[in-house]
C-alpha cells in the first residue's frame, strides 16, 4: 500500500481540481484505511478480498453498497473511497515490478524505509502540510464502528512523517517513482470523480487484481 504522505499528495491534488465540501475530512478519510497499528490487520478496512484462489482485489462494490450515497455528500467517505483506488493502482504499479515480491518481509521493511527518505522530497516538491486532527466524535463514526481505528496513535505516527528526515540509498521504491505513480493515481481519482458526478458507471473492482500476497 502507498505511504500516509503519497496518500495526502494525490488527496491535496484532487483537492485543487474539484469542488470538495469539506477538505479537511476529506484529508482524513484519504488516510484512514491505514489507521490499525498491526498491518496484519488493514486487510478487512481495505476491503480486500479473494476473487480466485490466487487473485485479490478490493470489494468496491461492498464499499459502495454501504456508503455510496454517503460518499456524496461526506467528504470522509469520499476521501477513504478514493484511498481504496489509489492503492489498486499501486498495487498494479508494484506487482507488475519483476522483482518486488511483498512476500518477502525484507522487501516490506526496505519498502518503508523507502518510504521515509521519499517524505522530505514530497513535503518539499508537493507543499503537504500535516494539520488534520481527530474529529472530536470519531468513536462513534460509522465506518469506525465497523472497524475500530487506532486513529491517535496513526494521526502521530503521521506527525513523524512530517519531523523525522532519513537518508540512505533506495532500495525499491524512489522519488521518481513516487512521481510516475502519484499522476497515475491521480489519473485514476479524476476519472472516478468525474463519474461520481456524472452518475456514469464507476470502477469495476475486478479491472485491478494482483496475485497471492
Amino acid at each position: 500500500m502507498a505511504s500516509r504522505l503519497i496518500h495526502l499528495s494525490i488527496a491535496d491534488a484532487i483537492l485543487r481540481e474539484f469542488a470538495i465540501s469539506d477538505e479537511g475530512r476529506f484529508r482524513l478519510g484519504s488516510i484512514l484505511p491505514d489507521a490499525k497499528n498491526d498491518s496484519h490487520l488493514r486487510a478487512a478496512p481495505h476491503y480486500q478480498v479473494y476473487l480466485t484462489d490466487d487473485t485479490l482485489t478490493y470489494d468496491l462494490d461492498l464499499f459502495r453498497s454501504q456508503f455510496g450515497e454517503r460518499m456524496k455528500r461526506d467528504s470522509l467517505y469520499l476521501g477513504y473511497y478514493l484511498h481504496l483506488i489509489q492503492d489498486m493502482v499501486y498495487r498494479q504499479y508494484m506487482y507488475a515490478l519483476p522483482h518486488w515480491d511483498a512476500r518477502i518481509w525484507e522487501n516490506v521493511l526496505q519498502l518503508h524505509s523507502d518510504y521515509r527518505k521519499i517524505n522530505r522530497y514530497l513535503i518539499d516538491s508537493r507543499g503537504i502540510e500535516n494539520g488534520i486532527i481527530a474529529p472530536a466524535d470519531f468513536e462513534r463514526e460509522d465506518i469506525n464502528l465497523l472497524f475500530e481505528f487506532d486513529l491517535n496513535v496513526f494521526l502521530s505516527e503521521l506527525q513523524k512523517d512530517f519531523e523525522i528526515i532519513q537518508e540512505g540509498e533506495y532500495h525499491h521504491f524512489t522519488p521518481e517513482m513516487a512521481d510516475e505513480f502519484i499522476e497515475r493515481a491521480i489519473d485514476a481519482c479524476r476519472r472516478e470523480m468525474i463519474a461520481i458526478e456524472k452518475g456514469l458507471p464507476l470502477l469495476e473492482q475486478g479491472s485491478m487484481v494482483w496475485g497471492r500476497e
